[in-house]
């Protein structure tokens, strides 16, 4: 296969200098690499480039190692894919009874996401802490953010219990196994855990966030985070020898199944198919059957986006958080696939047809405020286009079309019903959520005397504080937080950057305490303590 190198590197130019962090680059074809190289710096302090060695930690890249582990140990009948949970982790609370490592496996466990939890909780990522700590953090969780198998929500917590799980059935730590397992017999021998900050690792690029000024970036660290769902570090020419494996299993003794259980795409309660195998989505790029996964840890972020049909793999690593290694392999893709398909033009970039749809909606008839179960948002007009506000940012809405839209260039979509489009439901991942438009505008409170006060939550074993200054609302997770503005958008919702507030009111418009709900986590329980 030839390589425009031209145009693939005129992807990458923005980093492709010696003041900026970037990534590594790999192409493979038929389990060969065909273009490899790296762009910008690994180490801004000591000016060391990136390159083909160049080790990053992978984030949740790295699940398909633990979903790798686990398969084989349900074929080695030390654990069933089908067990309850509780069987291995009796600590687990009751709501967990029924959660299955299955349901682990495909992110449909409800289990709350531990790294959300803690941020919550106001434990800094930069700070270390044991896996017992973390799992103590889950364990003393009364509720669940769905029933087990109703919905999917990728969630960090299913891939850190299920290497506590390996662990209790093999009296080895998920390290170990993943070294025993895989590492080992498929010789990935730069390959190692984001364990402990102190050792010494060769070849290892820095993690780095843009900084306040333009061209300049500061470091970012994260010590924290469990095993399981991230904490492995590796290179391009150790994952070509898992990329090849993929083609013909060496695992488990040539284990004849795995790679089917790998793609083997996980089901709702309902029977409903859901994009999410083992720790790998399969879905489809531009008519392509696409096997893939990403990670973000830190400032680092990875992606690994295989196209089986074509035996081509596309691999990019990078050490700078505000990088999307997943747009960056699909350009890629449209470079070397531009035999296939024609790519489609994204909605919203110079199309004719989304120009056209743009102008035959009026923004006006869509806005005010829509509410759901977990979510109160607002969708507002200007300038002649239509923004949805979730109380932190803004998002312009493109039009797709009748009462159809795509969050900017986000895999996620609104379709707009019922009379003078009173409801909403918005498509994201697999997850459908349904709203109602309850007020024709943002609202006012009359007064804010009601809100200040401190409360508590049980289950994050923490008090937040919400106070008033400068006639608005602020929180404050710890006494050492810098105020957060809290944005009001119903009588009972309020909104801050850590998430929404649900307000529970008493039968005399009394403040008892609110419901908070943040991504991955939903339905913390607080209580006004004074």
């Amino acid at each position: 296969m030839e390589i425009d190198s031209q145009r693939i590197d005129s992807i990458f130019a923005t980093w492709d200098q010696p003041g900026s962090p970037g990534c590594t680059l790999a192409i493979i074809k038929d389990g060969e690499f065909v273009y490899k190289r790296g762009y910008g710096m690994a180490d801004l302090e000591r000016g060391v480039p990136i390159s083909a060695d160049s080790l990053f930690d992978l984030g949740s890249t790295g699940k398909q190692f633990t979903a790798a582990v686990i398969a084989m140990l349900a074929s080695q009948g030390k654990l069933g894919l089908d067990d309850p949970i509780r069987k291995y982790l009796p600590e687990m609370p009751a709501c967990a009874e029924k959660i299955t490592i299955r349901q682990l496996l495909h992110h449909t466990s409800g289990i709350r996401d531990y790294l959300t939890l803690m941020y919550l909780r106001g434990m800094a990522f930069e700070n270390s802490y044991s896996e017992n700590l973390l799992l103590d953090l889950i364990t003393r969780q009364r509720g669940l953010n769905f029933a087990p198998g109703s919905e999917f929500l990728y969630s960090n917590s299913g891939y850190f219990l299920l290497g506590i799980i390996a662990a209790c059935v093999t009296g080895k730590h998920l390290t170990q196994l993943i070294g025993e397992m895989i590492l080992i017999p498929l010789d990935m021998t730069h390959t190692t855990y984001n364990m402990d900050f102190r050792p010494i690792v060769k070849n290892r690029a820095m993690s780095y966030e843009p900084g306040e000024v333009e061209g300049a970036f500061t470091n970012d660290l994260a010590l924290s985070g469990g095993f399981g769902d991230g904490a492995l570090l590796s290179c391009v020419d150790d994952l070509l020898l898992w990329d090849r494996n993929f083609y013909g299993n060496k695992l488990n003794n040539a284990q004849p199944d795995l790679l089917d259980q790998l793609h083997t795409v996980g089901a709702l309660n309902n029977g409903k198919a859901l994009p999410y195998a083992l720790g790998l989505f399969i879905d489809q790029y531009k008519g392509q059957k696409r096997v893939s996964h990403g990670g973000a840890w830190a400032g680092y972020r990875t992606e690994m986006m295989r196209f089986p049909d074509q035996h081509l793999t596309i691999i990019c690593l990078c050490n700078l958080g505000n990088m999307d290694p997943t747009i960056l392999c699909q350009q890629v893709a449209d470079v070397v696939l531009e035999e296939g398909p024609a790519p489609e033009q994204p909605a919203g970039e110079g199309s004719s047809s989304a120009s056209k749809a743009a102008a035959a909606i009026r923004p006006e008839d869509f806005c005010g405020v829509y509410q759901g179960n977990l979510l109160t948002f607002e969708l507002f007009a200007r300038d002649g286009s239509l923004f949805f506000n979730n109380g932190s940012h803004e998002f312009q809405l493109v039009s797709l079309g009748g009462k159809k839209f795509q969050l900017g260039q986000y895999p996620v979509f609104l379709a707009a019903s019922g009379k003078n489009n009173q409801r909403l439901t918005i498509t994201e991942d697999e997850r459908v959520s349904h709203f109602k438009r309850i007020l024709p505008q943002r609202y006012s409170p009359p007064a804010l005397t009601p809100y200040p006060g401190e409360y508590y939550s049980a289950e994050l074993d923490i008090r937040y504080s919400i106070v008033e200054k400068d006639g608005k609302l602020h929180l404050k997770r710890t006494p050492f937080d810098a105020p957060q503005a809290i944005q009001f958008f119903a009588p009972n919702a309020l909104r801050s950057a850590i998430g929404e507030l649900r307000l529970r009111l008493g039968k005399d418009g009394s403040i008892k305490g609110f419901d908070l709900n943040a991504g991955r986590v939903t339905h913390i329980k607080f209580l006004k303590a004074r």
